[in-house]
């Protein structure tokens, strides 16, 4: 395993707002993610029990607990129904 950082940039970016984060924070952080080059970030939040998806050309897309989040961009073939993500 090499130590450090990357060299390469990730295709995909999973967080997990935590409580005591704000989420000015989290859309700071993702911001950073899509400027670096990151094609999607998604963040969990286990409070509203949902995923906010998020890319550079497209507005936010937040799937709700019943909901299934899909990354075909990126992950193609590749479902998971929300509601599992946080049991």
């Amino acid at each position: 395993m090499p130590e450090g950082l990357l060299d390469v940039v990730p295709e995909l970016v999973f967080e997990v707002r935590s409580p005591s984060d704000l989420w000015t924070d989290m859309i700071a952080k993702m911001l950073e993610y899509l400027s670096a080059g990151v094609s999607v970030v998604v963040i969990l939040d286990p409070k509203t029990k949902s995923a906010s998806v998020f890319r550079p050309s497209d507005r936010q897309d937040v799937i709700e607990a019943d909901g299934t989040l899909t990354v075909p961009d990126v992950l193609p073939g590749f479902a998971v129904p929300v509601r599992s993500l946080f049991e």
